[in-house]
């Protein structure tokens, strides 16, 4: 009897044995699957959008995703074949329609944690950047703004950045603008402006580069 029990208890061991191996090995093939993606930009084209987005240590390739508000995946847009790349160019898609974009590292053991989600909404037109802009600053509290003309626009917005790193609109000017005269500021603190075309037509609104 008692040697029976031993055995039971030597059986035991071996099996629990056997299941923290198991684990073990788990463990280590999750350990090996690349990190998550840090999606840095999501710029709008005619009809596409540009991902754009850092690199991940040990990924082969990258896996884009449609995916809802929340990262909830709806469809796999395409592969990128390239551990290196950072970036790429989804098309075919609808000009004035909002998509959500997400962006997972893959290798040979699988598939990473999904990316942060990031919005655009393809445009009917490309503006084009804004030339020559430049910025004076005065020390009673206020800043001029300048810019080249650009022969797209009917109209300029300018931009700002806040506390927080975002960059969020001032104001917009007709076309015919091309200098701002912005008051109110602090003396002594660090300002960032932006200028950019802007085309409406209709309903639509299209959006170029930063200056």
């Amino acid at each position: 009897m008692k040697a029976r029990t031993e055995r039971k208890n030597h059986i035991g061991r071996i099996i629990g044995l056997m299941l923290i191996m198991v684990l073990t090995f788990a463990l280590t093939v999750m350990a090996d699957v690349p990190g998550a993606v840090s999606l840095r930009k999501a710029k709008p084209g005619v009809k596409r959008v540009k991902l754009v987005w850092k690199t991940v240590s040990g990924a082969n390739g990258y896996n884009v995703y449609r995916v809802k508000k929340d990262g909830t995946k709806l469809k796999l847009l395409g592969k990128v074949t390239k551990g290196s790349a950072k970036s790429v160019v989804v098309k075919k898609l609808k000009n004035g329609k909002t998509y959500n974009f997400a962006v997972a590292a893959y290798n040979s053991d699988g598939e990473g944690a999904l990316s942060n989600v990031m919005s655009a909404a393809p445009q009917f037109t490309d503006p084009g950047p804004v030339k020559d802009a430049r910025l004076n600053a005065n020390k009673n509290r206020y800043v001029i703004i300048r810019w080249g003309a650009n022969s797209k626009a009917t109209d300029y917005q300018i931009l700002t950045e806040n506390a927080s790193g975002e960059v969020i609109p001032v104001t917009t000017v007709s076309a015919g603008i091309f200098k701002l005269k912005i008051k109110g500021l602090k003396n002594g603190r660090i300002y960032k402006f932006y200028v950019r075309a802007v085309v409406k037509k209709g309903k639509q609104v299209a959006y170029g580069a930063l200056s």
